[in-house]
């Protein structure tokens, strides 16, 4: 017999596995991290229902809640994977030896927080049912967001990856002879197609995946990159409803498509069968799927004399990412490899790239150009013989980002294979930087680093980065 919730506390996913091994059915309420959701299917009576994977600090497995409702506006759809679901009332139940928990739409109530912990503790979206938050709910989606900002995206995740790589072929495994297939890809676009004659909605799409098929058409390339094919994927009726939904950029894994060949192309069909799980940026599989096609571009820029640079070796088996991913990962102090574009630097004078430094308190010296004898205004002394070291800026992009990397201290000298020196006296030095901002800057070139990001101390706690152990190659 169902049981009614008893009191207003939360329960976490780990006991409510303890709970279930009894393998009775009962009620509570349930706060936790949205790790994946579905797309909204028809049920055979007519229904909608989506399913989602909630995670929290108690559990190494995610916990799937199902929702039902009689319309999409009903349903608990997230703006983006990552956000807090708060379930009041959850039924709890058992599904092919499992506990699985059911959001009923007349019994049940449930809110979607936002999993940013700068945006407001208000619910950004309610079920029909009446949602009454108790006294403790604020302080405990606060707890859960400070949680999944350090634990859920980071690399002590311990999630298990909701996808199966078993069965999973990129576009270059695809081939005349497959049939139902699962792919991992990116959303390029999405145009409708006129009504069929039963008057059925139609869409076609275009994905991405990072590889190249020969039998897929279309393909699609920019400067410094190897082409990587584009497959269109067709749709009808709520399945198209669903992909016209989804906004382009979207990483999504399409579970039994049918692959098929026209005109000797193959395409892909979205069925009554076919499942479309929305992932995340962070997911393990995307960023599987992101690094295999940078991995591309790297041995491609190698293999063109595009790349203007080369990292340590003791880096090299880093994975290569991108700007969007630096500036979305949760943690300080982290090491990135990436491969970025050159768009301008700072100073604007190439001679006020290296700057002198007070031998007593290393702070900055004002810099006179030709001046013999420098003085430390901190120290109050004279400095006739600075030490001198590299300070600059580079303003980088790839096609996620813009990013701003400092170059000082030694990682200038291992930039430019040169010790620093007084640069308005240098000539030498300066014709070789500037040889090299010049190739820096021409189109397609590319530029292979190492960067770390870092808070400086002081009164702004914003994240900058840094460059680390990157060489230009000699030209």
């Amino acid at each position: 017999m169902m049981t009614r919730r008893a009191s207003d506390r939360y329960v976490t996913l780990r006991e409510i596995r303890e709970r279930f091994a009894g393998r009775n059915k009962f009620t509570v309420n349930l706060l936790a991290v949205i790790k994946s959701i579905s797309l909204p299917k028809t049920t055979s009576r007519g229904t909608l229902f989506c399913c989602m994977e909630l995670v929290d600090a108690s559990s190494d497995e995610p916990f799937k809640v199902n929702t039902f409702a009689r319309s999409v506006a009903l349903l608990p759809i997230p703006a983006y994977v990552g956000s807090i679901c708060c379930a009041h009332d959850l039924n709890v139940g058992e599904w092919n030896d499992h506990a699985q928990g059911t959001i009923a739409e007349k019994f049940s109530s449930w809110a979607i927080f936002s999993g940013a912990r700068t945006d407001a503790l208000d619910p950004v979206q309610k079920s029909n049912e009446p949602f009454r938050p108790t006294a403790r709910l604020p302080e405990l989606v606060e707890a859960l967001r400070i949680w999944a900002s350090t634990q859920l995206h980071g690399p002590s995740l311990r999630v298990t990856a909701q996808v199966n790589n078993r069965y999973v072929r990129t576009f270059a495994e695809l081939d005349r002879r497959s049939d139902f297939q699962d792919v991992i890809c990116r959303l390029v676009e999405s145009r409708p197609l006129p009504s069929s004659a039963s008057n059925q909605r139609r869409v076609r799409c275009i994905f991405w995946d990072g590889t190249k098929n020969d039998q897929i058409e279309a393909s699609a390339s920019e400067p410094g990159f190897p082409e990587a094919s584009l497959l269109p994927v067709n749709a009808v009726e709520y399945q198209a409803d669903n992909l016209s939904s989804l906004p382009p950029g979207t990483w999504v894994h399409l579970q039994s498509l049918n692959i098929k060949t026209y005109c000797d192309q193959i395409e892909g069909d979205v069925t009554r069968t076919t499942k479309i799980n929305v992932l995340s940026q962070d997911d393990p599989q995307v960023q599987l799927a992101f690094g295999r096609y940078l991995e591309r571009a790297t041995e491609f820029r190698r293999v063109n004399e595009l790349s203007l640079s080369h990292i340590t070796m003791s880096c090299s088996r880093l994975p290569i990412v991108s700007i969007r991913y630096i500036h979305e990962h949760p943690l300080d102090a982290t090491l990135f490899r990436t491969f970025v574009r050159v768009l301008g630097h700072e100073p604007k004078d190439v001679r006020d790239f290296v700057r002198p430094f007070c031998h007593s308190c290393s702070g900055l010296l004002p810099f006179r150009c030709n001046a013999k004898l420098l003085t430390c205004q901190k120290c109050n002394i004279d400095c006739p013989e600075p030490a001198y070291s590299y300070l600059f800026k580079l303003h980088v992009e790839d096609a996620t980002g813009h990013l701003t990397i400092l170059v000082a201290g030694l990682d200038g000298d291992c930039f430019f294979t040169r010790p620093p020196s007084n640069l308005y006296r240098d000539a030498e030095l300066v014709t070789r930087i500037q040889t090299f901002l010049s190739d820096m800057l021409t189109p397609g070139r590319w530029l292979e680093c190492l960067v770390r990001s870092y808070v400086p101390s002081g009164e702004t706690k914003e994240r900058k980065y840094r460059m680390f152990e990157t060489i230009l190659y000699e030209r």
